[in-house]
């Protein structure tokens, strides 16, 4: 924040603290509040803190291991969550599973969140079946065949 004690009252400034606690990435929501009071304004920030990953698990997923999906995605326990980030997640987990050939897995996240703010994430996975090459088939090319 750029806003200190004793500062001249400037709202482009103030706009500009707020978007910089957004930018930290562990906020929900930052809302800012101005009251007069005798001889300047009192400057209060409220921020809602974003929950904290305590947990990732995988359901469903049996031909691919926990450990290769765990590695493949963004968000880490201990880090808070990040909803963009989550479902950049979801598509990287779906990305891992077409590489494995599986071009109709889909994955599902659910969420729950705790009293004390920590939140754990489950990665639901219908893997569907893979799909290999059966027979290659070159057609039109004498030398080749």
């Amino acid at each position: 924040m750029k806003t200190k004690k004793n500062d001249l009252y400037d709202p482009d400034k103030l706009r500009k603290d707020v978007q910089a606690i957004y930018g930290l990435g562990n906020f929900e929501d930052v809302s800012l509040e101005v009251n007069d009071v005798l001889g300047g304004v009192i400057v209060t920030y409220k921020v809602l803190e974003k929950p904290l990953i305590k947990r990732i698990d995988f359901k469903g997923n049996k031909k691919l291991g926990s450990s290769k999906l765990r590695d493949g995605i963004t968000l880490k326990e201990s880090d808070p969550l990040d909803k963009f980030k989550l479902n950049l997640d979801v598509e990287k987990i779906l990305s891992i599973y077409k590489d494995e050939g599986f071009a109709a897995a889909q994955v599902e996240p659910f969420t729950t969140t705790d009293p004390t703010n920590h939140v754990s994430i489950t990665f639901f996975v219908t893997e569907g079946t893979q799909v290999l090459v059966e027979d290659i088939d070159l057609q039109g090319s004498p030398r080749l065949n």
